[in-house]
């Protein structure tokens, strides 16, 4: 990392506060201090998201930064630039801060789009009984780190609540999964969600699918904020049993190095769209679903008549590479499909959760293998979100709709698939998971939607040991 520094004045660690308010105040006021005596006022600041060390600290660092910026806005001589406007430069620049330092050529990028005369950052680190909370000053004209003020929290109950999903370092109560993000309820209902580059620029978007919208969100340092929406169909078109199914992958299908999504509606049409000129535009379709994908592989299906599952006997696989179709006959009618590779054997697996939900292992050559002996439900992907160089299978849970659901994880034990993990009872249905990196901190996670009535929510969830 090259960073350009001028001399550091280093406030020491005042004793412990027993509240976070106690410790901004006293770190916001030694900002004031030494600004208004080194450059006199008024000046322009502006302040960037906190840092978080942990995955469970975003929520303690989105209310850091939310008192900084109030503590800051209301001393006299400071003008501070609209944290909204910050955030959604930040995003588009995809300038992603570690630790609260700043490369040199985020600096040039920052001081082209915001016309301010000092940059607040900050990072958070854990400690075992306190937060050690470090605030970053930046001089934007010359790109120099100016100063660092550092303050430290007790962790009392109300800190500790702010942390997402605490859990144990021991390792006989150790979750091996747990929160890293939680999104705000968002007005409508997530059917579908992937992880894709859409512009090229080696930063992932995050793609959502509604009933009747396509929309791409792009990470702001404290969540996602949308860049674009399209609307891909008129739900009052649909059959009953296709309003609440969508399938949506991204790959780059002609080369250009940037992802196109291709949007599934069962029984209708699968819509493909590209990003152009800061915008999503439908450019393509396809005359069939594609229920699964995988490398150089898709496959097809239909829904049986008046179901909302497909027919095993009317199940293709197509090439990506020359369209291609062949049969690939299913001895059983199921709800999802999944391809990857879960055991020891080199070859990918097919699986299935069947319309009884049992979920059913299958060769390329259609050899079942396994089959469970617990009812699962119809959400299904296969994906290595601990980086142990071996793919989970996640599955929900059996419930119907409305009611509480869960998340399983299973994983090959060198004799059968052993269950790994299972998470809490989740309030809500899980509509779509997807493992990916949406948020550019290089660290897979697991995505769930959670569909409540007509509204939703995203969870980021995150693996919690050594990977």
């Amino acid at each position: 990392m090259i960073l350009l520094f001028s001399l550091i004045f280093t406030l020491p660690s005042h004793s412990a506060e027993n509240e976070i308010e106690s410790s901004i105040r006293i770190i916001s006021d030694n900002i004031t201090f030494f600004l208004s005596q080194s450059f006199g006022l008024p000046i322009k600041v502006a302040v960037l998201p906190f840092c978080w060390e942990k995955n469970d600290q975003w929520a303690l660092c989105r209310v850091m930064t939310e008192l900084v910026y109030t503590n800051l806005s209301q001393i006299n001589g400071f003008e501070l630039i609209d944290k909204q406007i910050t955030f959604q430069i930040i995003a588009k620049l995809n300038i992603n801060i570690k630790k609260g330092l700043l490369e040199a050529e985020d600096m040039i990028k920052l001081k082209e789009h915001l016309a301010c005369d000092f940059i607040i950052t900050g990072h958070v680190a854990d400690g075992y009984t306190i937060i050690n909370i470090n605030t970053l000053v930046w001089n934007i004209k010359d790109g120099n780190l100016l100063t660092i003020r550092s303050s430290q929290v007790k962790k009392t109950a109300s800190v500790i609540a702010l942390l997402e999903t605490p859990y144990s370092n021991n390792a006989e109560h150790h979750d091996y999964y747990s929160v890293k993000w939680r999104s705000p309820i968002l007005p409508y209902c997530i059917l579908g969600v992937s992880v894709n580059d859409i512009d090229g620029n080696g930063i992932n978007e995050l793609i959502l699918i509604t009933d009747e919208e396509l929309k791409i969100l792009s990470w702001d340092g404290f969540g996602f904020i949308e860049r674009s929406s399209a609307k891909y169909i008129d739900s009052a078109e649909l059959k009953r049993n296709q309003k609440n199914i969508r399938f949506v992958h991204g790959w780059d299908s002609d080369g250009d190095g940037i992802d196109e999504i291709y949007l599934s509606v069962p029984d209708m049409e699968t819509s493909i769209w590209k990003w152009e000129k800061d915008t999503i535009i439908r450019f393509g379709s396809l005359p069939f679903t594609i229920v699964a994908e995988k490398e150089d592989k898709i496959l097809s299906s239909f829904l049986k008549s008046n179901r909302n599952y497909y027919s095993g006997q009317k199940t293709y696989e197509i090439s990506k590479l020359n369209n291609i179709r062949t049969e690939k006959l299913l001895p059983y009618d199921f709800y999802t499909v999944a391809i990857g590779q879960t055991n020891d054997n080199e070859d990918n697996e097919i699986l299935i959760v069947d319309i009884e939900n049992t979920m059913r292992v299958f060769t390329e050559g259609m050899e079942q293998i396994w089959q469970s002996t617990n009812a699962f439900g119809n959400v299904l992907i296969i994906a290595d979100i601990d980086n142990n160089k071996r793919d989970e299978i996640i599955v929900t849970s059996a419930l119907p709709i409305g009611d509480e659901d869960f998340l399983s994880i299973f994983e090959w034990d060198g004799d059968t698939y052993a269950k790994k993990w299972e998470s809490l009872a989740i309030n809500g249905s899980i509509s779509a998971l997807y493992v990916g990196d949406p948020n550019n901190d290089g660290v897979k996670e697991l995505i769930m939607i959670i569909n409540k009535q007509d509204h939703s929510e995203i969870y980021l969830y995150t693996a919690n040991y050594p990977q």
